[in-house]
């Protein structure tokens, strides 16, 4: 009828505005991670990928609509099936062809762009024969029992995808469920997020030194080389960018303490020089300069934070914030602005905090709760409440309260997921390309088992998604069982995260694990305090020599004064306790 057609349209209207908001939120969160030395073509890649995945999310709400209101006429007046192939399969080539290549070329250690493409073609290349081979398997299986279809073929190829995301959604779900309280919960304490601050300093203290010391390492090696007389123009040249890379002071410190011994060493590990070699080189002379960068910017940022924290709990029986590093806000407003600030940090923050820490504790007790129906094969409430819902706008929120749940569960999980020495998500324009790729393709294999999972959670597998990208029975040695194996393997992992059963398993053969409760006996966090002390001295020297002389100013320097004596005493007290004076 007109009025369900107008209907559909103003629906249509509101999922294109939806759509919209999705494709700038993913603009600012690579924006937020990139870092800006990242080439624009895997920023680019990145970018689609993304916003398929998220795009994937937005439109589930307009499906389960479509599907318990409108109905298959609804559903075949915007073609959503064509729209749900359309957007699965070309994130599926994104995730297992371009976004690969991409990976490998940003990895690799060649010289030129043409070199690394085809390093990673290559390399791709293999890979790929070997997914040949066993499709050809499952090829000879269908013509065997005279079921050989190209539809046969793209389900297969379906159900893989969707059973390997399953396995990842199992895993960071799992985490994300019990650190998302737990994180809002300890951040509500601030004195025990300062403690975590100077517990922090001290490991990003030991980051620092361990990635200049590598670095080091690294500008040594290529100095020695570009000594050699027997370099070919092209290793001449390879060997110029390379020393290019390192910061111009780094370089020079180097050069002038360079020894004999380190050269006679290196020119032994250089012996037989090819450009194999000095590829290598160059892939860990790449790695090495953004983890000096990154150490740095996180070394930054938790000054920041830490001494923010230490200027609110000193003006917690003020009206406003008072702090040695910045002057207050000045103007008609600016006594407000100063006691909004106060009020927030000192008021608002720790009831705000603990009480979204309670809301998503409950929204993970009842994720929990859904999985343990769709093993047992019976609804949950989100099925009743959508069969009492009727427009549109109660439907998407009734959907997207738990569906984004789950995604910021395992999302959560992948944003905190740190690859040592390879792959992680970072901050502050702080993510390197390689590490970007890796992420877009867990991304985009993820978003749809997730959707998937959803869809059982409410029991409405009459969506036009479940039909098109629901495949999983096909695949034999997974079967109907995953629907059962998803929900069990969950509640188990939960389990582990919540008892902490990781950490009491590396407690228990002697390892130290920082553990974020009210009670730390780590030696780091006085470590760490002193660390903080230092550079909060040395950012109040800065501020104060660009600021404008004012009696709090010299009030200011007076107390600097005693605090450098201070710190000095309390540092010849930590030295003689090292060396195990009395």
């Amino acid at each position: 009828s007109t009025q369900s057609t107008w209907g559909v349209l103003m629906v249509l209207e509101f999922t294109a505005v939806e759509l919209c908001a999705v494709g700038l939120v993913t603009l600012s969160l690579l924006y937020r991670y990139s870092a800006k030395s990242v080439p624009l073509y895997i920023k680019a890649v990145v970018y689609i990928t993304w916003l398929l995945c998220f795009s994937i999310v937005a439109l589930i709400p307009l499906d389960v609509y479509l599907t318990s209101q409108v109905g298959e006429q609804g559903q075949d007046f915007i073609s959503l099936r064509t729209v749900w192939y359309s957007m699965y399969w070309v994130t599926f080539s994104m995730t297992w062809v371009v976004l690969p290549i991409a990976q490998e070329v940003e990895d690799a250690g060649d010289f030129t762009q043409k070199a690394r493409i085809k390093r990673s073609l290559k390399n791709n290349g293999i890979f790929y024969a070997g997914m040949a081979a066993l499709g050809s398997i499952f090829f000879v299986y269908l013509l065997m029992k005279n079921e050989f279809q190209w539809k046969a073929v793209m389900d297969f190829a379906i159900s893989l995808s969707n059973a390997f995301g399953i396995l990842l959604v199992i895993s960071f779900l799992g985490y994300g469920l019990v650190e998302i309280p737990r994180d809002f919960f300890n951040k509500s304490k601030q004195d025990i997020m300062l403690k975590y601050y100077h517990f922090e300093a001290s490991s990003l203290d030991e980051s620092r030194d361990d990635a200049l010391s590598e670095m080091d390492d690294l500008i040594r090696k290529v100095l020695v080389v570009m000594k050699r007389s027997d370099l070919t123009a092209e290793e001449k040249t390879a060997v110029d960018l390379m020393i290019s890379e390192f910061p111009s002071e780094r370089v020079s410190l180097n050069r002038s303490n360079l020894r004999t011994q380190d050269e006679k060493e290196i020119s032994d590990e250089f012996g037989g020089l090819t450009m194999d070699k000095l590829i290598e080189l160059n892939r860990k002379i790449k790695r090495s300069v953004m983890d000096l960068r990154r150490a740095e910017a996180k070394w930054e940022r938790t000054l920041e934070r830490a001494f923010l924290l230490e200027d609110i709990l000193n003006s917690s029986q003020e009206r406003r914030i008072k702090s040695s590093l910045r002057r207050p806000p000045k103007g008609i407003f600016g006594s407000c602005i100063g006691y909004l600030e106060w009020f927030w940090h000192v008021k608002l923050h720790r009831p705000i905090y603990f009480g979204l820490a309670i809301f998503f504790s409950l929204l993970s007790a009842l994720t929990i709760l859904g999985e343990i129906l769709i093993f047992l094969g019976r609804p949950t409430a989100l099925r009743f409440l959508l069969e009492l819902e009727t427009s549109f706008f109660s439907i998407t929120l009734t959907c997207l309260i738990p569906l984004l749940y789950l995604v910021y569960g395992v999302y959560y999980g992948l944003f905190s997921m740190k690859i040592s020495g390879f792959y992680g998500l970072y901050p502050h324009h702080q993510t390197d390309g390689g590490s970007l790729v890796f992420f877009a393709m867990n991304f985009a294999r993820v978003s749809s088992p997730i959707c998937l999972n959803f869809l059982q959670m409410i029991d409405m597998k009459e969506t036009s998604f479940h039909r098109v990208i629901g495949q999983l029975n096909f695949v034999p040695i997974f079967g109907a069982s995953m629907t059962y194996v998803f929900p069990v393997t969950l509640v188990v992992l939960v389990a582990f995260n919540f008892f902490d059963v990781w950490g009491r398993l590396v407690s228990s053969i002697g390892l130290s694990r920082f553990r974020f409760t009210a009670h730390f006996t780590d030696d780091k966090i006085e470590e760490g305090k002193l660390l903080l002390r230092h550079a909060r001295v040395e950012k109040e020297k800065k501020f104060l020599a660009a600021a404008e002389d004012t009696p709090a100013d010299s009030s200011m320097r007076m107390r600097l004064n005693d605090e450098k004596q201070s710190l000095h005493d309390d540092s010849a007290r930590r030295s003689k306790r090292k060396a195990g004076e009395p």
